[in-house]
This record gives structure tokens, sequence and C-alpha cells, in this order.
């Protein structure tokens, strides 16, 4: 995967699922990034390193990246089971009945509905609706809501 980062280009080993990722995929561990052009579903357990880029909605579904970024294009549906652990930041369009901790920050598109959000330093909905509805946020530095 070629990356651009700060006006720098790297090379980064990455894995990379060209459909949606269902129960019979998991789990899926990768010493790097994982991309996947589609969807995950209920009961998948994806385990980085490094970035992990999601195009589609994410269901129940239990995302790790260790050391990167964690990116939703859509957002998560949780289910009441999904849960997501960035090792640095959090992004997405929205987060629905799941719980989201990210070692720096969540940033949010759309919003959250009945989930639980921990970031070490902000927690940001500020673009498009930027709405939050019940749950539990707790950040180290700020929450900021449009």
């Amino acid at each position: 995967m070629i990356c651009l980062r700060n006006d720098e280009i790297s090379v980064q080993k990455a894995l990379i699922y060209n459909r949606d990722l269902g129960s019979q995929d998991s789990p899926v561990e990768y010493d790097g990034s994982i991309i996947v052009h589609g969807g995950v579903r209920s009961n998948v357990i994806i385990t980085a390193t490094e970035d992990i880029i999601i195009d589609r909605v994410v269901e129940g579904a239990t995302i790790t990246s260790t050391g990167g970024n964690v990116v939703l294009h859509v957002g998560i549906a949780g289910r009441n089971k999904g849960r997501i652990y960035a090792g640095k930041d959090f992004e997405g369009a929205f987060v629905e009945n799941a719980t989201v901790e990210a070692a720096n920050d969540i940033r949010l598109q759309v919003g959250a509905l009945n989930s639980h959000l921990t970031a070490n330093r902000d927690i940001i909905a500020e673009t498009g609706k930027g709405g939050i509805a019940s749950g539990v946020l707790i950040a180290g530095r700020n929450i900021r809501v449009k």
C-alpha cells in the first residue's frame, strides 16, 4: 500500500479484501494494515498492528488496531456487541449501539447513538449532523459536538 503522510510517500504492508467479510473469514489477523473494500458482518474479529480501513458498514464485529488508526467510511451498527479499539485515532460517519475506544481522538461525521465512546484526547462530532444521543462519553481533554 502506498501512503502519503505529512508530504512524505511511503510503502506499508497491507492485507486487502475486495469483498465483505463474514464469520467464515474470522479471525483476521495481520502485522500491518488491513483494508476492506466492503462491509464487515457480525461476529467477525479483525486485528492489525497498523491502520484498519473499511469502506462499508460494520455490524456487530470486533475491530482492533494495536498501533494505528481505525477508519470506517460509513460506520458501525454494533447490535450491542460491536467493539472497536484504535491504537491512534478512530474516524467514522456514525457509531450505533457499539463501544469505541481510541488512544487519541474519536471523530464522527454524523454522530453516535446508544454507544460508549472513550478517547484519551478528544471526542469530536462537529461536521454533518454532529449529534450524540444517549450513551456514555469519556474524553481526556474535550468533547465537541455540533
